[in-house]
């Protein structure tokens, strides 16, 4: 009777074994997905921690975010394969962005993602109107109100010196 125990219990095991060793195999294959993981570091090597990292599928327009750990690493998963554009942005550091990066089923697409220092961008936005010119004619005239021929000096006869300096003419262009 042991013996046929013992039968009893190796083939209780060896059906375990393989029942386990078919649902791993099973598990394995049913993955459609990839994933970009990497690290974010500065141009000393040294890590990036907080820094915004976003992909994007080229194809689906479909985007992942993570945001870097304290040792600059990051990981996306549950990505479709296909190309991706990977951008990472961090305060003190000026952008950056890598196209073409190819997400494969079942695999995680490493970067070494090197930030540069960059300056506080800023952006100023200049708005005015060109004043309006009438480049049908020719009139290059000068209106004076009665105001500012009052307050000319009068050096001349009756102030007509003064006046034609003002208006840029000569005094013998002006009849008495």
């Amino acid at each position: 009777m042991t013996s046929l125990l013992r039968r009893s219990f190796f083939r209780f095991l060896l059906t375990v074994a393989l029942c386990a060793a078919t649902s791993l195999a099973m598990y394995s294959q049913s993955t459609t997905d990839g994933a970009i993981g990497g690290s974010v570091t500065d141009q000393h090597k040294g890590l990036v921690p907080n820094a915004k990292v976003t992909v994007r599928n080229t194809e689906t327009n479909m985007e992942g975010n993570a945001v870097t750990d304290e040792a600059g690493g990051f990981r996306i998963v549950q990505l479709r394969p296909g190309p991706y554009v990977v951008t990472v942005e961090a305060q003190g550091f000026s952008p950056y962005k890598r196209e073409n990066v190819v997400v494969e089923i079942g695999r995680v697409t490493f970067l070494d993602i090197p930030l540069t220092v960059g300056g506080v961008a800023a952006t100023v936005e200049v708005r005015g109107e060109a004043p309006v010119v009438d480049a049908s004619g020719q009139d290059f005239s000068t209106n004076l109100d009665q105001t500012s021929i009052n307050e000319l000096p009068s050096t001349g006869a009756g102030g007509r010196i003064s006046l034609c300096s003002r208006l840029g003419q000569h005094p013998t262009a002006i009849s008495a």
